[in-house]
């Protein structure tokens, strides 16, 4: 146990636990653990030169478990908040502006793309975060394209069963803070409005996914995923 990096790792993985299930800053157990420390060690229940010869390892844990704790209620805040102001307004239709970051997906009526964010109803405080957008199947958007719409705004739902799939959580895990129904005309406000390389590496995406629909047909869908995920 005198490897760093297992410190690091234990202490990450329960701050992002503590902040996902509990929902509460860990900052203020941390003190309340220290002060109880110190008692016992002047109590001399707990040896001190113990304390002492783990003294690096025991800070190293608690640093990264309140960084990853932090962050992790950084974005439940967000999240929270988001979804608080569209309902403090008394409506759900937004306005948004932000650039695509997705391949086009298709249901049967809709088409869904992922975005992300430059201001939402002229607010820049969720930029850089993700929503996906349903649009008209015969609207066709780029990687790359930077758009202005408005529409409907709306939670991912969560899981009402015991251990069922929740969508919403999953959904953190991409950072995307919702799903929007667009209600509006689109404007294509400006082309590849990303880092050039993403660009060349969603372009090299789309020739490997073409040519493998050439050579395998509907069997391409599988060797796509695998090798996409694997290498791009």
């Amino acid at each position: 146990m005198r490897r760093p990096l297992i410190w690091i790792t234990v202490g990450y993985i329960i701050g992002i636990i503590w902040g996902l299930y509990l929902k509460i800053s860990i900052a203020p157990i941390f003190f309340i653990f220290g002060g109880i420390s110190i008692l016992l060690i002047k109590a001399r229940i707990i040896d001190f030169n113990l304390i002492k010869e783990y003294k690096f390892f025991i800070i190293t844990f608690f640093i990264f478990l309140i960084i990853s704790n932090i962050q992790i209620n950084f974005l439940e805040n967000k999240h929270r908040s988001l979804y608080q102001q569209i309902k403090d307004s008394k409506t759900e239709e937004i306005e948004v502006t932000g650039t695509v970051i997705s391949d086009r997906k298709e249901t049967t009526y809709k088409a869904s793309y992922t975005i992300q964010v430059n201001d939402i109803n002229k607010d820049t405080k969720y930029k850089k975060t993700n929503l996906i957008i349903y649009t008209k199947k015969d609207i066709y958007l780029k990687y790359g394209n930077q758009i202005h719409f408005k529409g409907t705004y709306e939670q991912a739902s969560s899981a009402t069963n015991y251990k069922a799939f929740d969508y919403k959580e999953y959904l953190k895990t991409k950072n995307v803070y919702g799903i929007i129904d667009v209600s509006s005309e689109i404007d294509l406000l400006k082309d590849k409005n990303l880092n050039p390389v993403l660009i060349i590496i969603n372009e090299i995406r789309e020739k490997i996914k073409s040519n493998l629909k050439e050579i395998l047909g509907e069997r391409s869908k599988l060797a796509t995923g695998i090798l996409l995920r694997r290498y791009l």
